[in-house]
């Protein structure tokens, strides 16, 4: 039986032509596909902030604020929105794309 013998520098090679296809192989998948707690994760913060705020005055009022500013959060991001739909339901919404959104519902209570 013939031992065969292994190049240590043959296997680092390998492994430097796996990195370099497989890096910018992710890079560009999570470009694409812009994962929120990846590349909105301060926008979803404040979004759940804002949530938790009128969530609070809600209890404590027995209504939801008007505004931001009534809420007394105008402040706490200038990328995050929110808007009273009705006397029961509300929506915070941030931009990920132009065009596009990432919008919490107050009904389902859920990022959508």
């Amino acid at each position: 039986m013939i031992q065969r013998r292994t190049n240590p520098r043959r296997n680092v090679i390998r492994i430097i032509i796996v990195l370099t296809i497989l890096i910018p192989l992710v890079y560009v998948c999570l470009l694409f596909w812009q994962p929120l707690w990846l590349f909105h994760r301060r926008d979803l913060h404040d979004g759940n902030l804002i949530v938790k705020h009128v969530e609070s005055f809600r209890v404590a009022r027995g209504r939801l604020p008007n505004s931001l500013e009534e809420l007394g959060t105008q402040g706490l991001s200038d990328q995050v929105f929110y808007q009273k739909i009705d006397d029961n339901t509300y929506e915070v919404w941030f931009s990920i794309a132009l065009g596009e959104s990432e919008i919490y519902d107050s009904s389902t209570k859920v990022w959508r």
